[in-house]
């Protein structure tokens, strides 16, 4: 008979799933946007199945506070999940930064350095598959200063998903935790996680 699988167990590796999916996605803001609030209802609702389940097998509550780990990511997430249910929904900007080669840019370039130029942009549609188009270098003639109406082509682009601040409470919260970026702030809030998850393990043992 195939072993039964524990409520808390189920919701972490749906937890799991998904923070291994954001990190894999870096592409769609859409797909990103939708994986995150999913991943901040997940990340609050393996505490209260553990209430239940902490309950149902040792008659006493289950106290989240006598884990140690809590920290300011932590309790953006908390403040996210309620905000998101109560206020409005969880919404996202990407900063893209393009980088050059020196040699394509100036006529002078000396050696293989690169350039980079960096813009942050707000999602006009929610519900977009792709980044928005960014920015464009055009030459300018450098004695001039006039363009010369050609367009450079990036070697490389990259794009950083950043969660918006709604209101003044998540504004403080965000800069609490010194990140905004959705992968780092995912990957960090997972660490934390799983540790509480073995706490409570432990605890069940006991």
């Amino acid at each position: 008979m195939p072993k039964k699988i524990a409520d808390t167990e189920l919701i972490f590796r749906d937890l799991k799933d998904i923070a291994t999916e954001i990190q894999n996605e870096h592409a769609s803001p859409l797909r990103i946007r939708r994986l995150f609030s999913q991943y901040v209802t997940l990340s609050q609702k393996l505490t209260e199945i553990m209430r239940k389940e902490f309950s149902d097998i040792c008659g006493t509550n289950w106290e989240p506070k006598s884990f140690q780990g809590w920290n300011a990511v932590t309790s953006l997430f908390k403040l996210l999940r309620k905000t998101d249910y109560h206020s409005y929904p969880v919404t996202i900007s990407v900063e893209e930064t393009q980088y050059f080669k020196e040699g394509d840019i100036f006529d002078d370039a000396v050696g293989s350095n690169t350039v980079a130029i960096c813009g942050t942009w707000d999602l006009g549609d929610p519900f977009s598959e792709q980044v928005p188009v960014g920015l464009k270098l055009m030459l300018a003639d450098q004695k001039t200063g006039k363009s010369r109406n050609i367009s450079v082509e990036p070697i490389r682009r990259q794009y950083v998903f950043k969660l918006k601040a709604r209101s003044t409470d998540l504004d403080k919260a965000i800069k609490k935790t010194r990140i905004n970026d959705i992968h780092q702030l995912v990957e960090k809030c997972f660490a934390t996680l799983s540790d509480y998850y073995d706490y409570y393990n432990r605890c069940l043992e006991k």
